[in-house]
């Protein structure tokens, strides 16, 4: 088993104006084998030794902000997913949800392991369809936190969720 990994720079047109070196790690675990390829694929993105100037470029396709770059991963599966700004995981946490992938999102499960909400993906990575306990609404992420929110009695009503994916 070998994981593979490589990263795309893109511009606001979602033009790919850079594509690294793919990483690759024989590693069993998966969090240690991504943190390994990874480091792998940014070898050649340190090779190029970029610094941003601050101007606007003179030509779309070279490299602009880091705000409008975006990294791609090569899973082991050969599955694309794409690695955005998740708000900060506190693993001390209690009450921690776990995210396994699914055909269409993900669903989060407790340490006991018990499935506690199924998320569907949308069309913004940080923004899930969600259900709970037959309980339907969203997960969004704000001020750096995963919130689940859906209506009661007419109210809205928002809890915060602790999830690592």
């Amino acid at each position: 088993m070998v994981t593979k990994l490589f990263v795309e720079f893109k511009d606001c047109y979602g033009r790919v104006v850079y594509t690294s070196e793919t990483g690759k790690s024989r590693e069993k675990e998966y969090d240690v084998a991504y943190r390994e390829a990874l480091n792998g694929a940014f070898v050649s993105v340190k090779a190029l030794q970029y610094k941003y100037s601050g101007k606007s470029p003179a030509a779309p396709t070279k490299i602009t902000t880091a705000a409008s770059l975006q990294t791609t991963a090569s899973a082991p599966a050969a599955t694309q997913q794409t690695v955005t700004a998740t708000p900060v995981v506190d693993v001390s946490d209690p009450n921690l949800l776990y995210a396994q992938p699914t055909e269409n999102g993900y669903q989060l499960i407790d340490k006991t392991p018990k499935v506690v909400m199924k998320l569907l993906k949308t069309s913004r990575p940080d923004s899930f369809i969600a259900i709970k306990e037959g309980v339907q609404g969203s997960l969004n992420a704000k001020d750096n936190q995963w919130y689940f929110e859906y209506y009661q009695n007419d109210k809205l009503v928002s809890e915060k969720v602790s999830v690592k994916f």
